[in-house]
């Protein structure tokens, strides 16, 4: 495939086959977990009713540097690969929660300090 700038460029697609449609559109970006830095585009999704479905995604970037086939080794999920993506990002995750002493008014503001009782030790665990 030629990139914007004319270079030819490694797009390898692969086919997903999954039990349902999942939350996917032709279209979406999504990323797999065991593969961070690689991103794929959804293509075309193929099924009906309770599935089987099939999901072509194209792959690009996290394959090295080749500009030719074939991609190098582990950077393409292998035939029969079982395999994960999600729309999530890897890079937009929340925040660390701050420190108890550091909640905010709109929060309720710091929780009290936990003082333990003699019948903490009596409550009874269902």
């Amino acid at each position: 495939m030629l990139s914007k700038a004319n270079r030819v460029s490694l797009r390898p697609m692969v086919t997903l086959s999954v039990p349902g449609p999942g939350r996917f559109r032709v279209g979406d970006e999504v990323r797999s977990p065991a593969r961070q830095a690689q991103e794929a585009t959804v293509l075309a999704i193929r099924g009906e009713g309770d599935g089987p479905y099939e999901i072509d995604l194209e792959l690009s970037k996290g394959m090295g540097r080749s500009q030719r086939p074939p991609a190098p080794p582990g950077s393409v999920p292998a035939l029969g690969e079982e395999v994960c993506y999600t729309s999530v990002s890897f890079f937009s995750m929340p925040a660390a929660l701050p420190d108890d002493e550091a909640t905010p008014w709109t929060h309720g503001g710091p929780p009290p300090p936990h003082r333990p009782t003699d019948d903490d030790a009596n409550e009874v665990w269902e």
